[in-house]
């Protein structure tokens, strides 16, 4: 299991390339001729969803490795609330991963193979970004960071940092996921 994680992690950072793209990727859906198949919208909400997906499942496995190095109790509730989190969300952040790739694959019709690489290293870069900034933000001002950690394994555990907690934005991914499935006639 924990192999697996490690590795859809390592493809979401080698995918990722969300926030601040809509105004490509709208452009290039626009472009198809009238006879072209249907595609899946894409637009800044469901960029911000992507990136928000993506971003909060960095910082979940950033905090339980954070926290696993504290001690070996902590450790092993720390790794469980992860599991138990990617349990709960891991559909969502595929679908965000999906999506990711179904912009990239735009991008580089439109632009070719170098700009997508650029495109999605640029990407890939803001989220760490992000994610780095939101696990420093968590710990700033923690007089005991055992304390901190005990509170954010206790949020993980109970459900209430899950993706589905934040409704807009989960609603977003939901219809991202069923359009994506639909567009690879997966249903």
């Amino acid at each position: 299991m924990k192999f697996r994680k490690t590795m859809l992690i390592g493809a979401l950072v080698a995918c990722a390339a969300v926030p601040a793209f809509a105004q490509d990727a709208g452009s290039m859906k626009n472009d198809a001729p009238a006879k072209s198949a249907w595609r899946p919208d894409a637009n800044g909400a469901r960029d911000t969803a992507a990136g928000f997906a993506i971003s909060t499942a960095m910082v979940v496995n950033d905090v339980a490795t954070r926290c696993a190095a504290l001690d070996a109790n902590l450790a092993a509730s720390a790794s469980a609330a992860r599991d138990g989190w990617w349990a709960r969300n891991q559909l969502m952040v595929e679908a965000a991963n999906g999506y990711v790739r179904y912009l990239q694959a735009l991008y580089q019709v439109k632009r070719g193979e170098d700009a997508a690489k650029s495109f999605y290293a640029g990407v890939f870069q803001d989220l760490r970004a992000q994610g780095d900034a939101t696990v420093d933000g968590l710990f700033k001002d923690a007089k005991d960071e055992h304390a901190t950690c005990e509170r954010l394994v206790a949020a993980y555990t109970s459900g209430s940092m899950d993706l589905a907690a934040t409704a807009d934005q989960y609603q977003v991914l939901v219809a991202m996921d069923r359009d994506l499935k639909a567009y690879r006639g997966v249903q």
